[in-house]
């Protein structure tokens, strides 16, 4: 193990780039950059998955959480990417990632919800998006159990879901069985970019490296730098039932809640709390939860809750993802602050993350550069 100025550091080379986080995002550019013939190392300050990747639901779902153009485009693209990408990286480790294809369900309870299903119908097609109209007695035929209450659907067949624990169970077998070094419990405190080297150093170490890519997730704003990432932790608190006699074909979203199932679990999340670095679970969050689940499926009533967890999701300042490289130091990769869409746009930050440390023209998205804050 080599020293530098007297101190450890925890690299076995001088790699092109050193990844700072072994979540979702940063394992998936750990991949790209390996496929593009960069050596790689991964920093993590935990173990892998830890924060929001495992905790998500792993809903790809384009249509979902924003009507930002240049999102839901961007979104749409990552989810055309989803199929291959996780068919490759499940041929390769021999993993099931529970890639479903059966689309997701946006039910209507409410003038609103409905109102809101109009405006999310127009911009499908403006997009050029399948999405059917559902009756509400169609609904009921699909989905026997939702609330019978409902005053119909929207079904968007193209839209997918995955286990987040098992893609990072997948990557992580990926870039080990390809010698690409992971350090665990190593925690990245600084980042002091130079004219030719970027100086990292955390308790008891540091180092100097060619190119970083910056996915700390919702941690990305604790690291001290001479740049400024505006990142911050909402916590996301989600419940599963288990032993029921019915299955969700499809993924299910009404309102703010949504719902899947699981093997023999229904998933369902999930509240949005500014609470700083709080990870914890709360008795008000657990039945919040339990009521939004009550709401759409009535039968919950007489189940308990199996499961209660929590996770931090990254927000950025506006809501978008950060991704691409600072003004005035291109070595540094920004792939951070993709709030809940980290599960859906991980192959499209990876894939661009890779062609951005290729230095290839047209990779940057300028509604996404961390230049705009």
């Amino acid at each position: 193990m080599r020293r530098t100025t007297g101190r450890k550091t925890y690299l076995t080379q001088s790699p092109d780039f050193l990844v700072l986080g072994a979540g979702l995002i940063g394992l998936s550019c750990a991949r790209a950059l390996h496929e593009r013939g960069f050596s790689v190392e991964v920093v993590e300050a935990e173990q892998p998955g830890f924060g929001s990747s495992t905790a998500a639901a792993g809903m790809i779902s384009p249509m979902f959480d924003s009507d930002v153009a240049a999102l839901v485009k961007t979104s749409i693209e990552s989810r055309d990417l989803w199929p291959n990408w996780a068919a490759e990286l499940s041929d390769a480790t021999d993993i099931d990632l529970g890639f479903e294809t059966s689309g997701s369900v946006v039910a209507e309870l409410t003038a609103e919800e409905s109102a809101h299903n109009e405006s999310l119908e127009e911009l499908a097609r403006s997009l050029g998006e399948t999405c059917e109209r559902w009756s509400s007695q169609q609904l009921l035929r699909e989905v026997p159990t939702f609330n019978p209450e409902t005053r119909g659907a929207l079904f968007f067949p193209n839209e997918y879901r995955v286990s987040p624990s098992q893609i990072v169970t997948a990557l992580h077998r990926w870039l080990t069985a390809r010698h690409v070094p992971i350090h665990l419990q190593r925690r990245v405190e600084r980042i002091r970019t130079q004219r030719s080297i970027i100086e990292l150093s955390g308790s008891g170490w540091r180092t100097e490296v060619k190119g970083v890519v910056v996915a700390s997730g919702a941690w990305t704003s604790q690291i001290e730098a001479d740049w400024h990432a505006p990142v911050r932790p909402v916590r996301g608190q989600m419940v599963s039932y288990s032993g029921l006699d019915w299955r969700l074909p499809q993924s299910l979203r009404s309102g703010e809640s949504y719902a899947l199932s699981r093997g023999d679990k229904l998933v369902f999340g999930a509240t949005v709390e500014d609470v700083g670095f709080d990870e914890t679970t709360t008795e008000e969050g657990k039945r919040h939860l339990d009521e939004a689940a009550q709401r759409l499926f009535p039968s919950l009533k007489w189940k308990a809750i199996a499961d209660h967890w929590a996770g931090l999701r990254p927000a950025s300042a506006d809501g978008l993802p950060i991704v691409g490289p600072l003004r005035d130091h291109p070595r540094v990769l920004l792939a951070c602050g993709h709030f809940r869409n980290g599960i859906l746009l991980a192959p499209w930050t990876a894939e661009k993350v890779a062609r951005m440390a290729a230095q290839e023209d047209d990779a940057v998205v300028e509604s996404f550069l961390p230049a705009r804050f």
